[in-house]
């Protein structure tokens, strides 16, 4: 994450999370991918909110992050909500021990490590990726890397089969008082002088959330199954 985790950054994600269900749409999206009763590993999970809406449909969630604060915050989170079948785990990716029966990334990761992933994967690996290189937050930030696009030509060049489901969801960050958007627009550097975030804010009417920023997202779900690849 661009801006790291800390209170803030976790607390504008649970918020656009919870306002724009995100997640929960993600995850509706994301079943059919998922081997149902089975076990799945998260790479990347940062604060897990898409594992909380999944850890119903599998047996166990292993989180994978290397960030320990976020790793507290979400297995905080999991005691809260009752979720008993995810475990963290606090290590690099790229350094599996292990399989599960789906190996899944959200927006972390590319192809490479896919094909990487997929000894781990008794069934298949699954990776959410963004299907546009443009900034979230303005033209002054950096252009995505690890988009759709660069992954199915990585995966073509390296002859592994794969299946592509297109679709774009609404993201975007609601906030609770000017000074929010104030606070926000500092941390992720959208200064009032390229006026991303200011002209584009809306009110909503809300008294709980009167801002909102909408943020479509366009993504791309990649199922690679291992029974389509030879090792």
């Amino acid at each position: 994450m661009r801006a790291g985790w800390n209170e803030n950054t976790l607390r504008w994600m649970y918020d656009a999370s919870t306002y724009t269900g995100f997640h929960r749409n993600l995850a509706a999206l994301l079943r059919p991918h998922v081997h149902s009763g089975g076990t799945l590993c998260d790479l990347g999970c940062g604060p897990g909110f898409i594992d909380f809406e999944l850890a119903g449909d599998v047996s166990h969630i292993t989180c994978i992050d290397q960030n320990e604060p976020v790793l507290a915050f979400l297995k905080n989170r999991a005691a809260a909500l009752g979720h008993s079948n995810l475990t963290t785990v606090c290590r690099d990716a790229n350094v599996l021990c292990g399989e599960w029966d789906t190996i899944m990334s959200n927006f972390y990761g590319n192809a490479l490590q896919a094909c990487a992933w997929l000894p781990h994967a008794r069934d298949r690996v699954v990776l959410v990726l963004a299907d546009s290189a443009s900034p979230s937050f303005g033209d002054s930030h950096p252009r995505k890397h690890n988009t759709l696009v660069r992954a199915v030509g990585a995966l073509e060049q390296a002859n592994i089969r794969f299946h592509v489901q297109r679709t774009t969801l609404e993201y975007g960050q609601p906030f609770a008082s000017m000074q929010d958007v104030d606070t926000f627009a500092r941390v992720y550097g959208t200064s009032a002088e390229d006026c991303f975030l200011y002209t584009n804010i809306q009110e909503t009417g809300r008294t709980d959330f009167p801002f909102y920023l909408p943020q479509p997202k366009p993504l791309g779900i990649v199922t690679i199954l291992r029974s389509e690849n030879s090792l």
